[in-house]
């Protein structure tokens, strides 16, 4: 039998196995953001009160931009990180009722699970240079109150 050398399948087994981590009780794929099937999820903290509203406003923001998104209401919002760290999306945009009142955002980085508050106007130039690791998450807060607006 002849096993070829060349090809995906190679490429993905081996990026598959560096990516797959254990910790504790949770499985996370930490895929580099730049390769990651999706860009980034946007979870309105409950489906009611005018958040999902505001998260779908975000979603359509983002996809105009070329971005996969994860778009999802349903669930406890740590259910719904849990998920998104198995599958590997790299940055999470929570929207919450303070959202409502000030226009922040709450950003979660899967590869720390550190979480920042940030203003959500000037979105789309911000993820692009972050999810081409121009910048790193602890410049993310910064950048977004930086940029003008659009």
């Amino acid at each position: 039998m002849v096993e070829p050398s060349l090809g995906i399948d190679r490429a993905l087994y081996a990026m598959l196995e560096y990516a797959y981590i254990e910790q504790g009780k949770r499985v996370i794929l930490k895929v580099p953001r730049d390769i990651a099937g999706i860009n980034a999820a946007v979870f309105p903290l409950v489906d009611k009160d005018g958040l999902s509203e505001v998260a779908n406003k975000i979603t359509g923001m983002l996809l105009d931009e070329n971005f996969i998104i994860d778009y999802n209401p349903s669930g406890s919002i740590g259910r719904r990180y849990a998920r998104a760290d198995e599958i590997g999306i790299p940055i999470c945009i929570t929207v919450d009722y303070q959202t409502l009142q000030d226009g922040t955002v709450t950003l979660r980085d899967l590869y720390s699970w550190r979480q920042i508050r940030t203003k959500l106007r000037a979105s789309q130039p911000f993820y692009a240079i972050y999810l081409c690791k121009k910048i790193g998450f602890d410049q993310m807060g910064t950048a977004f109150t930086l940029l003008k607006e659009t």
